[in-house]
């Protein structure tokens, strides 16, 4: 899966790429907190595959034409394909975001779901060792860590 390009106008900006090493190219990130969601999904088990910002939707919000891309698109080991957008732990979803998901859901019928993630320099280290780790065992030939 390739993420969509931004336009250098866009208002939205790249400010972390997560490296990965089971496809071998970087994917961007709009902020750390999307970055550490990164690392939690690529040492999930469950999570096959992933993409960050994979396309946008147009919809119509009071009146105004608004645009909207999911913070990732995920792919489960069952099968199912989630769409994310990534929160940090303490964010309360206010009547634009319940907007902007309810016309996600009617433009692409598929559930947009929240991911929080915890705001902390020794969390993100922690989840850096835990990747770091994976990518040795890469080097050494051995399984993954799930």
């Amino acid at each position: 899966m390739k993420g969509r390009n931004i336009k250098k106008s866009s208002p939205s900006h790249w400010v972390e790429q997560f490296y990965d090493c089971d496809e071998n190219r970087s994917k961007m990130c709009e902020s750390n907190t999307e970055f550490c969601a990164c690392i939690e999904r690529f040492i999930d088990p469950d999570i096959t595959g992933f993409e960050t910002h994979p396309f946008t939707v147009t919809f119509m919000l009071q009146g105004k034409m608004r645009r909207y891309s999911p913070d990732a698109i995920i792919l489960q080991r069952d099968g199912r394909v989630v769409f994310e957008e990534v929160k940090l732990e303490n964010w309360v979803p206010d009547l634009t975001f319940e907007a902007k998901r309810r016309a996600f859901t009617l433009t692409t019928g598929s559930q947009l779901v929240v991911r929080k993630v915890r705001k902390c320099s020794k969390y993100r280290k922690m989840l850096m060792e835990l990747y770091t780790r994976y990518q040795l065992q890469l080097l050494d030939e051995q399984p993954r860590l799930h």
